[in-house]
């Protein structure tokens, strides 16, 4: 190293007081800051002082600090440009608007420094520690970040452009041109620890990200102008607002679960096997959509667009859906199980073959729409306006239907095994071929409901009303028991098979 120690010791007397004893004390000593080019001593500092020492606004140009402890020490505004860094430690120090230009900071550790405004254009950052940083509007430019580690650090509107790891730093290596390419395709910002960085309208024009990891970074109004190899970069758990980014993204499948990205407008994209689970996408904008094969378990769509999309074989577990539109989409067995359905419209949907659970159906409005062939046992819908749905196909044993209103609703084919009918308006209902065996359809409203081919074993049709009910010779009932009375029409034979395309209740796999 080039920083030298002034070995003269000043001897003093120091008289104690209490005892009267003289007693020689070494003075502290001195550090001399060298020019590392010169060797000409550029400043003097007591060596005791280093930490937290007050160089602010000093001129250390191409001062050679190589490996000095500097932590919390104030160098705002200091010239420190082509400056000896390596290993150094700057922890919580101060280089608000330092110049650091071309300066070697390979492995410093610069944990909770403040950098902001700080100049670091074509500087030697590899390995440096940057975690929990201030970099706001530093100047980046040309930097060789390789390896360098920015967890938690703050680097909005810093200027990233053309940061590679091909520094000046490298020139004289002795490497061919071809090598030197080599080196920059394999090793360009590899690594680069980005995590949970606050990177919000930070600029990375030109820059290569390759391998990257941008995992839970905020990167809201940055701009990550290609080339760049998106699917090798990591941006599990990152904040985005670039539509034409994310798609990107999307496209090449890089990692992007748990991505926060609201309000953005994805209309029309195609995603076949995409990985966005936990993500949040709440308010964005997806009609048009074809999703194939999308893991989207457990991610917030709330107040999403979904209007015309389609979603098919897809896994929606435990989706926050809350009032998304759901209008005229197609959904094809998928997953919903847990998923949150309250204020959801699906007006003139076409829903099949899908997968529910628990009170996934408890809030969306569902009337109008086509719920086919549905898997949702034990549910709770009672009370609910569900006039001309149609649920035919689906197995919907033991649910919650009491007090709804399923006037002209397509019931047919449909397992309603001790579902709670009580008091639920079934007028005009086509429950043709469905099963009702112990079902609850206590005074439930049976009013010119198609009940032709019905297994009614066991229900309880106590109070219920069946005047104009239609029932053939293949309507099962208890033993003894007949509609006639009760108003209800048996079917002659030519006329007994309600008019429906056959197909069996659908259980999940």
């Amino acid at each position: 190293m080039s920083i030298t120690r002034r070995h003269t010791i000043r001897v003093v007397a120091v008289v104690l007081p209490l005892c009267g004893v003289a007693a020689l004390v070494a003075a502290p000593r001195n550090v001399s800051i060298q020019n590392r080019k010169t060797g000409a001593v550029i400043r003097t500092v007591p060596e005791a002082t280093m930490e937290g020492a007050d160089l602010h606004g000093a001129a250390l140009g191409e001062a050679d600090l190589r490996e000095q402890n500097l932590q919390g020490a104030n160098l705002e505004g200091a010239h420190l440009s082509r400056a000896a860094l390596v290993d150094a430690d700057l922890s919580r120090a101060n280089l608000k608007t330092a110049r650091l230009h071309a300066s070697n900071l390979t492995r410093a550790r610069l944990k909770g420094a403040n950098l902001s405004r700080a100049d670091l254009s074509r500087a030697s950052l590899l390995g440096a520690d940057f975690s929990g940083a201030n970099l706001d509007h530093a100047n980046l430019t040309g930097a060789n970040i390789r390896g360098a580690r920015f967890a938690g650090a703050n680097l909005s509107y810093a200027v990233l452009d053309h940061t590679t790891t091909i520094s000046g730093f490298m020139c004289g290596t002795g490497l061919s041109p071809a090598q030197l390419k080599e080196l920059d395709r394999i090793a360009k910002l590899k690594g680069v620890d980005f995590t949970g960085a606050d990177l919000r309208h930070a600029t990375f024009k030109g820059a290569s990200l390759n391998g990257a990891v941008l995992a839970g970074a905020d990167l809201r109004g940055a701009r990550l102008d290609p080339p760049n190899p998106w699917n090798e970069m990591s941006f599990v758990g990152a904040r985005l607002d670039d539509a034409a980014l994310l798609r990107q993204l999307l496209a090449v499948r890089a990692p992007v679960a748990g991505i926060v990205a609201t309000d953005i407008d994805l209309s029309g994209i195609t995603l076949l096997d995409a990985d966005l689970g936990n993500a949040d996408l709440s308010g964005t904008n997806l009609s048009g959509a074809k999703l194939e094969r999308v893991n989207l378990s457990g991610a917030i769509l709330a107040q999403a667009n979904f209007q015309r999309a389609s979603i098919q074989f897809s896994d929606l577990t435990n989706a926050n859906l809350e009032k998304a539109d759901f209008r005229d989409a197609n959904l094809y067995q998928d997953r919903m199980e847990g998923a949150r359905l309250h204020g959801a419209r699906f007006k003139g949907a076409y829903v099949s073959r899908i997968h529910l659970s628990g009170d996934s159906l408890s809030g969306p409005d569902l009337a109008g729409g086509r719920l086919t062939h549905l898997y949702f046992t034990e549910g709770d819908l009672s009370g609910r306006e569900l006039r001309g749905v149609d649920f035919s196909g689906s197995d919907l044993a033991g649910i919650n239907l009491s007090g709804s209103q399923l006037a002209g609703a397509n019931l047919q084919n449909v397992s309603l095994k001790n579902a709670n009918l009580s008091q639920a308006s079934l007028a005009g209902a086509r429950l043709g071929y469905s099963t009702l065996v112990g079902a609850n359809l206590w005074r439930a409203d049976l009013t010119g409901a198609d009940l032709r081919r019905c297994d009614l074993t066991g229900a309880n049709l106590n109070g219920a009303i069946l005047t104009t009910a239609q029932y053939d010779r293949y309507t099962q009932w208890d033993a003894g028991f007949d509609a006639a009375p009760r108003g209800a029409r048996e079917m002659p034979e030519e006329a007994s098979a309600p008019t429906m395309e056959l197909t069996a209740v659908w259980r999940s796999p």
